[in-house]
């Protein structure tokens, strides 16, 4: 996104304030009219006049839709897609700076390169965007490059990080972990039905601001929220929640997963999902419905691991 009236035009797109400063990132949901997400994003700031946007994968045509329907008519913004030129790369875990050390150029040491910045470095012979962030709770880097060069990223990483035992990880993996996180995910605790106040990125929603959706955030902030996003720890060891379980409480429906699975690092089985307010308290005993039988469950404090995100701050 580009032009005089790209900083202006995004901050009236999201609920959150648009980084201010070069080389800012910022989680940036946008919201319906009515105060529901509609769209989750990250935006750079390249500079004062050109910030690097990036959605879901999956929302794509949905993003690019709504933000072309609400562009201002007087040519002051232009936007630009160009998911299909680049690629994306996440090197992640305790050893990851050690690795992009010796494939970059640059100083990437955590006094030079802070957690949730941006730099243009290069890793081999490729000038890369490098997001200081990530999904999986770690230290850790998001490396966008040309696609191209996706190869030459690859290998440069793969032949840097080989003496830290460096391995491919999958989805199912990264999934394990941003529960862990307490992260949400588009289309399963983000849609269109619900908005920041019910879940824990509250915090996004400025409203010293004007934006799209405000109005339907402030009713709701008067109204009060119907329901509220949990994470509940199951007592599940041969099945995980995976998503539209109902949580039962005295063995009535009081909410509905929204997304589950094993956590591999704090070795519990997890879910998320949004169940009544008076139930939402840490502590409060329920039941996750999975594969028909009731299985106990808590709620608990949100994040499961590394509450204080000393680890991606390191």
């Amino acid at each position: 996104i580009s032009g005089p009236g790209a900083l202006g035009w995004l901050n009236h797109m999201t609920c959150q304030k648009v980084p201010e400063i070069d080389g800012r990132i910022a989680l940036c949901p946008m919201l319906d009219h009515n105060g529901n997400f509609k769209s989750d994003m990250t935006i750079t700031r390249v500079s004062q006049e050109e910030f690097f946007c990036v959605t879901a994968s999956i929302g794509k045509k949905h993003d690019q839709h709504w933000m072309q329907q609400n562009l201002p008519k007087d040519g002051s913004v232009d936007m630009e897609d160009i998911t299909y030129q680049m690629g994306c790369l996440v090197l992640a875990g305790p050893k990851s700076r050690e690795a992009l050390a010796k494939a970059a150029y640059n100083d990437v040491s955590g006094e030079v390169f802070k957690f949730s910045t941006s730099q243009e470095i290069y890793v081999g012979r490729t000038k890369c965007r490098i997001n200081r962030m990530n999904y999986v709770g770690e230290l850790g880097f998001e490396i966008f490059h040309p696609i191209q060069q996706q190869v030459s990223v690859y290998n440069a990483l793969m032949e840097a990080g080989a003496d830290s035992d460096i391995r491919m990880i999958g989805m199912h993996a990264m999934d394990s972990m941003r529960l862990e996180k307490g992260y949400l995910a588009w289309k399963s605790e983000m849609n269109l039905h619900h908005t920041p106040l019910e879940t824990n990125v509250a915090w996004t929603v400025k409203l010293d601001k004007d934006f799209i959706g405000k109005k339907g955030i402030l009713k709701q902030k008067e109204d009060g929220i119907p329901l509220k996003l949990v994470c509940l720890v199951v007592d599940a060891t041969d099945s995980d929640p995976w998503g539209y379980n109902p949580i039962l409480k005295d063995g009535n429906r009081i909410g509905m997963t929204s997304s589950g699975g094993y956590g591999h690092r704090v070795e519990k089985s997890i879910a998320m999902g949004y169940v009544k307010p008076e139930f939402a308290k840490a502590g409060t005993k329920m039941d996750v419905e999975i594969l028909g039988r009731a299985r106990s469950a808590e709620v608990v404090t949100m994040p499961l691991y590394d509450p204080k995100n000393e680890k991606m701050k390191s």
